[in-house]
């Protein structure tokens, strides 16, 4: 499957602060990736033939998990969350181990009937642990956008349930 990655802000995301953007080298984080938008493009059908991914990553602060239910593990994930997602970030071309997207124009995923858009991915120490938000955009399913826990099991990133780790999602 190709991947285009393209810029644009919607009306219901919340990017980092106006600093130029850094870029997202770490590998794990597009392990990450890989293991959540196949599920997510197949959650909503497949609407196109390309996946297409915006190049700038994207949070939405209303459904952030609060580090005070978590426990200390858990928290630390959410504290690198946030210092993760606290600049500008873009994903690179090339940098998943898994699938590959080329980096495109405004205009690809305006003109796009669907995309997805991630954030930066907070760890803890040993990189066994993460958090991601994820949101996409579909002619046919409107939008609709939430966080992940993950784990790492036996080398695969799998979700994770997380006592206090509840979080919204929003559907439009």
């Amino acid at each position: 499957m190709t991947v285009i990655a393209a810029a644009m802000g919607t009306a219901c995301i919340v990017t980092a602060q106006n600093k130029p953007a850094s870029p997202v080298n770490d590998s794990e984080a597009y392990s990450v990736y890989a293991s959540l938008l196949p599920k997510v493009w197949g959650d909503i059908g497949r609407p196109t033939k390309e996946l297409v991914v915006q190049r700038d990553t994207v949070t939405y602060s209303r459904c952030l998990p609060s580090n005070g239910s978590l426990d200390t593990e858990w928290s630390r994930v959410v504290a690198s969350y946030n210092s993760e997602n606290s600049n500008n970030r873009t994903l690179v071309q090339g940098q998943s181990p898994v699938w590959t997207f080329e980096l495109g124009s405004t205009d690809t995923i305006r003109s796009s009937n669907a995309y997805i858009q991630v954030s930066a991915v907070g760890f803890d120490e040993l990189k066994t642990r993460a958090l991601v938000y994820v949101q996409y955009r579909s002619g046919a399913k409107g939008g609709g956008g939430r966080y992940y826990f993950l784990q790492k099991v036996e080398g695969s990133w799998r979700e994770a349930r997380v006592p206090g780790g509840n979080t919204c999602g929003w559907d439009a």
